[in-house]
């Protein structure tokens, strides 16, 4: 049992130092490799039976409840590879909304969380230099530092395109989603890089080969 218990120590030991050594696979990622592209599709949908395809020269920003249309250098770029993946798919471009069998828009999205953190109480003495009660003529006197509640905000963007079915609309009497794409991750609506939409873009055409005519 004595020879059983020392095995069992040193085995512990080798975890603890194998797991110390770990190195986190989240630590050091590029802008790039922290993405997660996403697609999905209604599967009742025959991508064949389309044709032509609309986009607006507007981008939607939802921040919040409010929705409002932009335009920044990012938006355009959007704009700009969508039309190109949508045209290679073998779809046409029309200017007329009332002419296509799609209609392909884009939004910008801002989601905000707020989260709760707390400080735990501390009520021994301070150990600096110095009495700190001193000042107060309370000499001897330690600090109390009651818990402490703070808020966080973190915003989180992403860009979602959408795939709507416009043909069978009136048929219909509502406009069906046929298609979502949906980029997060860390520098997706940097303005000052548009040149990143077209191979973000690009991954989504590339995960939905069910597009293409």
């Amino acid at each position: 049992m004595k020879g059983l218990f020392k095995t069992l120590l040193v085995c512990t030991g080798i975890v603890v130092s194998i797991a110390s050594c770990t190195k986190d696979p989240t630590d050091n990622l590029t802008a790039e490799e922290s993405r997660v592209y996403i697609t999905q599709r209604d599967t009742s949908a025959d991508f064949t039976s389309y044709s032509t395809f609309y986009i607006p020269d507007s981008v939607s920003l939802v921040k919040g409840n409010k929705e409002v249309k932009e335009l920044s250098n990012i938006d355009t770029a959007y704009i700009n590879a969508t039309s190109r993946y949508m045209t290679a798919a073998g779809y046409t471009q029309t200017t007329d909304s009332s002419k296509a069998d799609l209609g392909v828009n884009i939004n910008r999205i801002y989601n905000i969380y707020t989260g709760y953190y707390s400080y735990g109480g501390y009520w021994g003495g301070y150990g600096g230099y110095w009495d700190p009660g001193y000042y107060w003529g309370l000499g001897g006197y330690g600090y109390g530092y009651p818990g402490f509640v703070g808020t966080y905000y973190i915003t989180d963007v992403s860009i979602s395109i959408n795939i709507l079915d416009l043909k069978n609309a009136k048929t219909n009497k509502t406009i069906n989603l046929l298609w979502l794409g949906s980029i997060n991750g860390s520098g997706v609506a940097n303005n000052n890089n548009p040149s990143i939409a077209d191979s973000q873009v690009g991954k989504l055409f590339a995960q939905s080969t069910y597009l293409k005519k």
